[in-house]
């Protein structure tokens, strides 16, 4: 899981590098009491700006999810 999350930060580093402004990530665990299963998931989040409509739009996405034990 931590090499996909890597490459999907490079990519969209890569993406972003034509336009000033940052990535910022975000990790929430949790669980199901009825199952005792457990989760994990991983967003990354950024801002995108229109300077012909000087407009900005919050973007985010999941790069990954995954169950865990323990």
């Amino acid at each position: 899981m931590l090499v996909f999350i890597i490459q999907f930060l490079w990519d969209l580093t890569i993406l972003q590098s034509n336009r000033s402004g940052r990535v910022s990530t975000t990790t929430d665990l949790w669980s199901v009491d009825q199952t005792k299963a457990s989760f994990m998931g991983v967003t990354a989040h950024w801002i995108e700006s229109d300077s012909s409509s000087m407009t900005w739009k919050l973007c985010s996405e999941v790069i990954a999810f995954k169950g865990i034990s323990g």
